[in-house]
Parts: C-alpha cells; structure tokens; sequence
C-alpha cells in the first residue's frame, strides 16, 4: 500500500520529534477539466498539538478537498510512521545525548553550586562529548 507524504510536523515528548503526515494509499478525484484550477486541497490536525505515543497509520486529522468554498471530498490524515515516547533525556534534532546531558547539568550546577559529585560526573561528560564528536 503506497503512502503519500504531505508534510512533517512536530511531536510534542517524542523520539522521532517529527513525523510525516499524509494519506496511507492513493486518492483519486475525477473532475470536469474547467474546474481543476479552482480545487484545492488543505489539510486540518484534529489535535491542538500532536503528542506522542504515535501509532503508524493513526489518524490524526482530515485532508479536504475544496472547489472554490465547497468541500467536495474529505480523506483521514495519518501519521505515516510511529513516534514512540521519548525518554528523559532525548536529544533535540542535531545534538548527541551528551551534549544535552551536559547543558541541562550545567544549568543544575548553576543552581546547586559546589558539589563535588556533580563536578565529577560534569568532567566525565565533557571527556564522552569529546569522544563522541572525535
């Protein structure tokens, strides 16, 4: 069954943080060749914001199919593939864990300042933020 891709749009906690939209199998439309220049089609998310879990093939919203003001036809909208739960420290599109690990530790050290523990596990991660980029 061949999927159509329309878009990426954003998850909200997810691993993937993106997922593409579109229709799981083919559409068709016949017309009248005169109005083919006034159909547009437009695609609405049921959701606010989309958040994960994400099933494959999960209906998330509708495709519309408009001639002029009037809806002529209407599809589901799905997520093309699944976006699972992301964990506590999921990296944003970009960075490598470590490097997400230690932003997010340096600002608690700026909060807790002086703790030796903490200095140590800040100074093993910049040594696995150096391997992870060499």
């Amino acid at each position: 069954m061949p999927v159509r891709k329309l878009a990426a749009k954003n998850v909200w906690y997810g691993n993937p943080h993106q997922v593409d939209v579109g229709t799981a199998e083919d559409v068709y439309l016949s017309l009248p060749r005169s109005e083919v220049q006034n159909v547009k089609a437009k695609y609405v998310i049921d959701r606010k914001d989309l958040e994960a879990p994400l099933k494959a093939n999960e209906v998330i919203g509708e495709i519309q199919v408009m001639d002029k003001d009037q809806q002529i036809a209407h599809y589901p909208l799905v997520a093309l593939s699944a976006v699972e739960p992301a964990g506590v420290i999921t990296p944003p599109d970009g960075l490598s864990q470590a490097e997400v690990l230690i932003s997010r530790l340096s600002a608690l050290k700026r909060v807790a300042c002086g703790l030796p523990v903490f200095t140590c596990t800040l100074a093993a991660l910049n040594v696995l933020l150096r391997a992870d980029k060499g």
